[in-house]
């Protein structure tokens, strides 16, 4: 191989090397930027969450029937004049490190408002339910 070959294979090869090494600190600077946390941006398919609070839920106690995430769970209503709960299903939505549990009893103070949609598929065919924010 001649000198001039050399000299261009090494080029090629600091050329790679610094190419690398920047996209490394463009890809640092991006994680830095998003605060390196995706599990905040992360979707759930079929959740639909609303810029403002929607129409109010009569039910204030709800049993949990299914855990869909750590912080989400299908749950059922129960109504005032039952002591069952055969009422409303709805998404049960908590901030992240909070988490539910199957047939976990949920009681809030207050008739919540309806904070978005979820819709998924059920035995019985695609099923819509109203998402309320638990605290």
């Amino acid at each position: 191989m001649s000198e001039t070959k050399k000299s261009i294979h090494i080029l090629k090869g600091i050329l790679i090397y610094l190419a690398g090494f920047i996209t490394a600190i463009i890809l640092g600077v991006i994680i830095a930027l998003t605060g390196g946390d995706f599990s905040k941006t992360k979707s759930i398919h079929g959740l639909t969450i609303f810029q403002e609070q929607g129409n109010p839920i009569n039910e204030t106690q709800f049993r949990v029937i299914q855990v869909i995430e750590s912080n989400l769970a299908l749950a059922v209503g129960k109504g005032s004049e039952t002591s069952v709960f055969t009422g409303i299903t709805v998404l049960l939505m908590r901030d992240e490190g909070k988490y539910f549990y199957d047939d976990e009893v949920i009681e809030l103070s207050s008739k919540p408002n309806q904070s978005g949609l979820y819709q998924y598929e059920s035995k019985s065919g695609k099923k819509t339910v109203p998402v309320i924010s638990v605290k």
